[in-house]
Order: C-alpha cells, then structure tokens, then sequence
C-alpha cells in the first residue's frame, strides 16, 4: 500500500494475491476505525493518472504532460 496525503493506492505484484492484499487493507482500516468515500474509490484499474504520476500494472511512472515543461 502506497498513501499520500488523503489518498491510498493497493498494490499486488501478482493479480491472484490482489483480493487477499484488499481484504488485509480493509482489515486495517476496520481496526482502526478508518472509512472510505464510496464516490472516490476505484477498483481493477490497470492504467491511470493518480495524484501527477502514471500508475500501470508495472508500476509508477512520471506522467509525460506533468514534465513537459521541464523536457
């Protein structure tokens, strides 16, 4: 698991183990009192820009239009 700031990523590096790792990432939060915004949870995402970096299944990338200005 990845937090920043307000926001948490669940990583697995295998999909097979990816519901046991979200079922210990919920046990956590349980335990410790913690609740999630329905409206702001996704799930299965393969690809996607998170909080300016490119998340893919091989990992975290810097997102190209962030950099630009600095290529």
């Amino acid at each position: 698991m990845e937090v920043h700031a307000d926001d948490m990523i669940t990583k697995s590096v295998k999909d097979i183990g990816h519901v046991a790792d979200l079922d210990e990432t919920f046990k956590v939060l349980i335990h410790y009192g913690m609740t999630l915004n329905p409206r702001k949870c996704t799930f299965g995402v393969k690809s996607r820009k998170f909080l300016g970096y490119m998340i893919k299944e091989r990992g975290i990338k810097v997102n190209p239009s962030k950099v630009k200005a600095v290529l």
